[in-house]
């Protein structure tokens, strides 16, 4: 499923509705089909951590508790599987587990259409941005760089001549640093990542504020 970004017209609070539904639906039809639909439901899971932890503070910290817990236990049940070894003993069948998670999902989706979000516009997203910039910043792993990607996503349109070069380096880094996690002596992810994150957390921040509020304008903006 393609990435459904923010737009210019509608408000935040309906937008971040619509998308959590969208994945979530997405999730509950890939669980209930094959095995082989897992790994759909575990990037949609991945998209809606990342808008879920973009909204966290106007969410209110009890909401996102509830919700990110049941979005976690799901994201980390889809996870794929490392490679078996070739004398290992074949992975079980699905078990009840899986319909456990579907139950939980499909409570938040319930849920999802009436999350309360108090009115406004940039500021409800630039305190996600910020921690997930900073966390990328401090240890650039395939998590938070993947977190920041995705929640850069939302705003992209914004600015894309700026932001977009930014997105697809990042998914480089998110790359180079899937690749051995355990290789601290990653030269070329550590230039990109030094590239990438030249600014402070509130600086860069403050940059994107800019060009929302070029792209909204003050008085869509609210």
């Amino acid at each position: 499923m393609p990435v459904t970004p923010l737009k210019r017209k509608e408000p935040i609070v309906k937008s971040v509705r619509r998308q959590a539904r969208t994945h979530l639906d997405a999730v509950i039809a890939a669980l209930t089909q094959d095995d082989a639909a897992v790994g759909a439901a575990h990037h949609e899971l991945t998209r809606l951590r990342a808008l879920l932890r973009l909204v966290r503070r106007p969410l209110g910290a009890e909401v996102y508790r509830r919700e990110h817990r049941a979005v976690e236990a799901a994201w980390k049940h889809t996870r794929p599987a490392p490679p078996a070894a070739d004398d290992a003993t074949p992975p079980a069948a699905p078990d009840a587990a899986v319909y456990r998670r579907v139950a939980d999902l499909a409570e938040v989706r319930m849920r999802a259409r009436y999350w309360h979000l108090p009115d406004g516009g940039f500021e409800l997203l630039e305190p996600g941005l910020r921690t997930a910039y900073r966390d990328a910043r401090r240890e650039a792993t395939a998590d938070t760089l993947s977190i920041l990607r995705r929640q850069l996503a939302q705003v992209e349109r914004s600015w894309p001549d700026v932001l977009t070069p930014t997105r697809k380096a990042l998914r480089t880094a998110e790359r180079l640093a899937a690749r051995d996690p355990a290789d601290t002596d990653n030269a070329e992810l550590m230039s990109l990542t030094a590239r990438l994150f030249a600014e402070t957390p509130a600086a860069f921040t403050k940059r994107l504020g800019v060009y929302w509020h070029a792209w909204r304008g003050d008085a869509s903006d609210g």
